[in-house]
């Protein structure tokens, strides 16, 4: 919601809601970690998807545009 509640789709099954909830709690606990770890896990940005190539961009978890695009290091 605009409030910053997570508020699933009726939709959606209740294995996915779940799924979802504990990737929101991770993520605000530790963004940075959570989005190292995605990159490592997966070779592609925490935002686009894109295959990461730089090794500096795979240990952060996302590439020099995401980057630029949302203030973040890199």
């Amino acid at each position: 919601t605009r409030d910053g509640k997570f508020q699933p789709s009726g939709k959606v099954p209740d294995a996915t809601v779940s799924a979802v909830a504990l990737a929101l709690v991770t993520m605000a606990r530790d963004p940075a970690g959570t989005a190292a770890a995605y990159g490592k896990a997966t070779g592609c940005c925490c935002f686009c998807s894109r295959k990461l190539d730089d090794p500096r961009s795979v240990a952060v978890g996302y590439g020099p545009v995401c980057a630029a695009n949302y203030g973040l290091p890199h």
